[in-house]
Parts: structure tokens; sequence; C-alpha cells
């Protein structure tokens, strides 16, 4: 039998780790702009690291690439990496707002 308060506290944290995503997004692209590799990678483990925990598989599969753009040292693909992200995040958020039943 479902538990609507556990859906409800679920629900809660999924849209609260969105949130907290345009923040990452925003020091990751500050990162990629001035090549801090280091910080890039990091920024891609800890993406690869939670995204799944939250079901959202995309973003952990984005942030391996990006890890994996950045411990190669390749700042265009991080960048393009990068955009998919945005756009990625932007329609997890759109999606996440909006109620079940419309």
């Amino acid at each position: 039998m479902p538990n609507p308060k556990l859906h409800m506290v679920v629900d809660e944290l999924k849209g609260s780790y969105l949130k907290s995503l345009t923040g990452k997004l925003a020091a990751l692209t500050e990162a990629a702009a001035i090549r801090n590799y280091d910080s890039i990678i990091l920024h891609g483990h800890q993406l690869k690291g939670s995204g799944k925990s939250y079901g959202f598989a995309e973003v952990s599969s984005l942030g391996a690439q990006i890890e994996d753009a950045g411990q190669c040292r390749q700042g265009f693909i991080v960048d393009a990496l990068i955009i998919e992200l945005d756009k990625l995040v932007r329609r997890l958020l759109q999606d996440f707002s909006m109620p079940e039943n419309s």
C-alpha cells in the first residue's frame, strides 16, 4: 500500500535536489570558463554520484562524462556537456513542477 506521506517527502527531496543543481551548474560553468579542471572534475564526480540517488540517471551520466572530459583536459567537450546539463536541468525542473494530473 503506497504511503502518501513518504511520497511527499521523496518529492520534496527530489525538488530540493533539482533546485540545487542550478547552483552546481553555475559553479561548474564558472570553473569551465577559467579551465579549472580540478574543480570541473570534482563537480562532475559529485553529479555522477548524486543523480541516480535521487532518481535522475541522466544527471549521473552527464556528470560522469564531465568528469572524464575534465580529466582529459577537453575544455570544448566540457563546454558542450555543460550546455546539455543546463538543458536537462531546465527540463527536469519544468517537468517536476508540473502537477501530476495535468
